[in-house]
């Protein structure tokens, strides 16, 4: 691993948010090379925009809306070709104990290879192969697990400071803060092998952490 590379990583409970931020990394000069995005995609609304392969088919037509919890005032479609046109290889994998996700950038083809492999905790080993260190990797597996989606940067030292500047400005979830209330609730870790949340489940856990309007 080159020593000059740093991990930058934010945890967001909605994809448009994610989404906003990933546009601005790009509109501020990080390159395709160093922006990936990670999001749970259970909502079957997600599958109509992609192919047989997972891939995104750029001729799907918009026919659903944010309701599902994708994004706040943007049509999924509208959202997923936005991200098409700013990350490669945005792709639909499953993700043994955490179901369908959305992967672009360059952990998208780290957690294809890993599903290809038969690697149990894939997108744990992807985050650790990525810099992560483990246990906040596995914190931010549960994250996506419970429906969330995380916007990683792996930038040289000398913009690190501004990839945490710039996730900061989209208000990124409190990662300690969440894993205190899952604690609570009585989570123990992240199981590679547990169930994947339902549909129903994770927009309950959107309810439980959604931010007041203001």
């Amino acid at each position: 691993m080159d020593s000059n590379l740093k991990t930058v990583v934010g945890l967001f409970d909605d994809l448009g948010e994610a989404r906003r931020a990933v546009n601005e990394l790009k509109s501020q000069g990080f390159g395709q090379n160093e922006v990936s995005l990670v999001a749970n995609a259970s909502a079957a609304e997600y599958h109509r925009y992609f192919d047989n392969a997972g891939s995104y088919r750029t001729d799907a037509t918009e026919t659903a809306d944010s309701s599902s919890g994708a994004g706040t005032g943007a049509g999924i479609g509208a959202l997923l070709g936005g991200l098409a046109g700013l990350l490669a290889g945005l792709s639909i994998i499953t993700i043994p104990g955490v179901g369908p996700i959305l992967g672009a950038g360059p952990i998208a083809a780290t957690l294809m290879g890993a599903v290809a492999g038969g690697v149990v905790g894939g997108l744990l080993g992807a985050l650790t192969d990525m810099g992560v260190p483990e246990e906040h990797a596995s914190y931010y597996s549960e994250g996506v697990r419970r429906g969330g989606s995380l916007v990683i940067v792996k930038t040289t030292g000398a913009q690190v400071d501004q990839a945490t500047r710039l996730l900061q400005s989209f208000h990124p979830v409190d990662v300690e803060q969440r894993v205190s209330s899952w604690r609570e609730s009585g989570w123990s870790g992240y199981d590679p092998k547990a169930e994947p949340f339902t549909s129903d489940r994770i927009a309950e856990e959107r309810r439980t952490y959604a931010r007041p309007l203001a």
